[in-house]
């Protein structure tokens, strides 16, 4: 399968029916496609076994490709893998949550995320935040403003209704707000609204680091 049968280049769907069909290159390319997004996944509060993880994700894709057909789509399926490796490993390992008053006082200490992608300050402020938050805040999070996906998709990674998953997100983007609040040093971050802070979280994810795309956000 070549791209000039695409004139846009394959998708998801393209290559997983040629993975299905036994074309070992789409397979290869379905991981290229999605290595540093699931990495990523994973570095904000499992840095240090990151790189495991990722692998241990996309090698349960591999033993599990006949089943992918039935997902909505495979980007959601990937990310429900990667998702129970997380808490897999969280349960393994005994790790808590941390607390939410670790960046109370303002410190400024770093994620290795923020440390490897971070550009700007806001960017830095926002993933200290984030890695401050619980996993049900966090991961819905990532996969709103990072993953972009649709709440009905984030649903399927999760595991939970829609609806759920539209108050789990309207509740966690309270909450990193708040967060964001309290850490900031600077009066124009302290009082950043919630459209800023938005616009910062989604700019993580993108290449120039420019605000990504907006999508159907809660109330």
């Amino acid at each position: 399968m070549g791209d000039l049968d695409y004139p846009e280049g394959p998708s998801d769907a393209d290559l997983l029916s040629a993975w299905c069909a036994g074309d070992r290159s789409a397979s290869d390319r379905l991981v290229a496609r999605y290595y540093h997004s699931v990495h990523r996944f994973f570095e904000l509060k499992a840095g240090f076994i990151a790189d495991d993880l990722t692998q241990r994700t996309f090698l349960a894709c591999v033993q599990h490709a006949a089943s992918i057909r039935e997902a909505a789509s495979f980007k959601s399926y990937l990310f429900g893998i990667a998702r129970r490796q997380y808490l897999d490993h969280q349960r393994r390992s005994g790790r808590s949550d941390l607390a939410l008053d670790r960046f109370g006082s303002g410190t400024d200490s770093q994620t290795p995320l923020s440390r490897q992608v971070a550009r700007r300050e806001e960017q830095q402020l926002v993933l200290q935040a984030m890695a401050a938050l619980p996993d049900d805040a966090l991961l819905p999070l990532q996969l709103y403003y990072w993953e972009e996906l649709p709440t009905a998709e984030i649903a399927e990674v999760l595991g939970v209704p829609q609806s759920t998953v539209t108050s789990r997100l309207a509740r966690a983007r309270t909450r990193l707000f708040t967060l964001v609040s309290r850490i900031a040093r600077r009066p124009q971050l302290r009082d950043a609204s919630p459209q800023e802070i938005d616009a910062w979280a989604r700019s993580i994810a993108s290449p120039s680091g420019g605000e990504a795309s907006r999508h159907d956000a809660p109330a």
